[in-house]
């Protein structure tokens, strides 16, 4: 006769006892799945609320089902299905479990997410985070010529005063505040669509199977806020990312993946330009000497910060990047 129920695919456990079961096409069977780990779990006595799931996909050829099985009027072959256990999808043992978080979704075809769950896009942050570190670059160069130009009023201070000299100390200094002006702009609001898209991917690597990461995607914004901590968390919570989005990484391993250089590279960068930004007082000025060392520092940090930024691109591409290519490798919606 012809089957009018779904096809044979992982859905939603109807026992609520597991995460998936594998519908066969006729019928419930012991397959279950939890966070993308297959096991075996009697079906056991259907309550009423054990109903054939709702059909995944359009089928274009309808199944045909037997009447009896098995098929065979043979004792001993059915003696020995009958051993296993009913259904056909003994006989056949149903494909591996979708990614982790995926629920009833058919095992070929995009994967679709549990209730409440989906895939943040990361392209139009992506776009904006290339934008705006790439105006901090722009930023940070002006900055460089800003106390370049500064220093070399400085020098010429240890020549004499005059008045030519007093109005261009006056326009140095203007340049400089207009120059750091900017960047302090622009690293707030750099700042903060760098970490939404950081909470982003976060979420997303959930969909990927990374499970038990060591932070939460809430660690994701709250981790540059605790002193001292802020040193360590955020770079540990990027090479997890990293990790997840390996080709190929399994829910239960992916941990074991390998880290990325280009991150370490970032974030030693970054931390190098802040702490130099941070360790200077310029307070300290009080002689011509002591300005112009002041202003060499701060000059450093800068330069360091272009490098920093220009690193940042290359990490927000390259995550983005692979994110987009794991995705694709489980055929995720």
């Amino acid at each position: 006769m012809t089957n009018t129920l779904p096809p044979a695919h992982w859905a939603a456990d109807p026992s609520g006892r597991h995460e998936l079961r594998y519908w066969d096409g006729a019928q419930w069977t012991d397959h279950v799945a939890d966070r993308g780990v297959a096991s075996v779990d009697p079906v056991g006595q259907p309550s009423p609320v054990e109903q054939a799931p709702v059909e995944p996909a359009t089928v274009t050829e309808p199944a045909t089902v037997h009447t009896q099985w098995p098929p065979v009027d043979d004792d001993a072959t059915r003696g020995a299905a009958s051993a296993l256990g009913p259904g056909p999808a003994l006989l056949r043992p149903p494909p591996p479990p979708p990614a982790w978080g995926a629920v009833g979704a058919p095992t070929t075809g995009p994967v679709s997410y549990a209730r409440g769950q989906y895939w943040r896009s990361l392209d139009g942050l992506r776009t904006a985070l290339v934008w705006l570190l790439g105006a901090s670059v722009a930023s940070s160069l002006f900055a460089v010529v800003a106390f370049l130009n500064r220093l070399d009023v400085l020098d010429d201070a240890k020549q004499g005063i005059s008045f030519d000299l007093a109005q261009r100390a006056q326009d140095a200094d203007d340049m400089v505040s207009s120059a750091v002006g900017i960047s302090v702009l622009l690293m707030v609001a750099t700042g903060i669509v760098f970490i939404i898209w950081q909470w982003r991917m976060a979420k997303n690597a959930e969909l990927l199977g990374a499970r038990e990461p060591r932070f939460s995607p809430g660690w994701s914004i709250g981790g540059w806020f605790i002193p001292f901590a802020n040193f360590v968390i955020p770079v540990l919570i990027f090479q997890e990312l990293w990790r997840a989005s390996t080709p190929g990484a399994r829910p239960e391993s992916w941990k074991r993946e390998s880290g990325s250089g280009l991150v370490a590279l970032w974030w030693t960068v970054f931390l190098l330009s802040n702490l130099v930004v941070r360790a200077v007082n310029t307070d300290d000025g009080n002689t011509l000497d002591a300005l112009r060392t002041t202003n060499q520092v701060l000059l450093g940090a800068y330069v360091l910060s272009v490098v920093a930024a220009v690193v940042t691109i290359f990490v927000v591409i390259q995550l983005t990047r692979r994110f987009d290519i794991r995705r694709s490798e489980l055929g995720a919606a």
